[in-house]
């Protein structure tokens, strides 16, 4: 089965994962590339939090609340942050002694680079979005999030059963 091409096939599981492997690469290869030009979609993600966060409720974004949303190490995202703070996008700010933890204010700089950025993806989502459907699109986000959801569960499963056999994703 050539990828992108499930029109009139009962895929198997083998298949159904390749296509949806494929799909989330080409997703993020052809936006990162063409929409992505001033910061890094990591960053933007960040960028998008802060100003979400200071916005909505006043409240401080700290790393390891970003950390828990996107699903990586505090550590990946102090690295982001520090390139953030490096190019002036944000402040890095701690309450006390720091033991509560870091967290991010976006700067005027950062939001006017954002601003840009959101320009760009709203100019490209629109279109597609007239053409697909909003409420198809709306719909499909929601069936991603589901699926993510189940995905992130069950690679959490997998994860548990290879430490209980002695082995890592690697095979280690």
């Amino acid at each position: 089965m050539e990828f992108g091409k499930m029109e009139h096939v009962t895929p198997d599981i083998s298949e159904l994962s390749n296509e949806i492997t494929y799909h989330k690469y080409l997703m993020n290869r052809l936006n990162g590339k063409r929409f992505f030009h001033d910061i890094a979609i990591p960053d933007y993600i960040v960028m998008e939090m802060a100003a979400k966060q200071a916005g909505e409720s006043c409240e401080k974004l700290y790393l390891r609340d970003i950390a828990r949303r996107m699903d990586i190490p505090v550590s990946r995202i102090s690295q982001i942050a520090r390139r953030l703070k490096d190019r002036g996008l944000v402040l890095w700010a701690h309450d006390g002694d720091g033991r509560e933890g870091t967290y991010l204010i976006l700067t005027e700089t950062g939001s006017e680079a954002l601003k840009r950025q959101e320009d760009v993806l709203k100019e490209y989502y629109e279109k597609v979005i007239a053409r697909f459907g909003k409420e198809a699109f709306i719909q499909f986000l929601k069936q991603m999030a589901k699926l993510e959801i189940i995905m992130k569960e069950e690679a959490g499963k997998m994860k548990g059963e290879r430490k209980e056999r002695g082995g890592t994703a690697n095979g280690e």
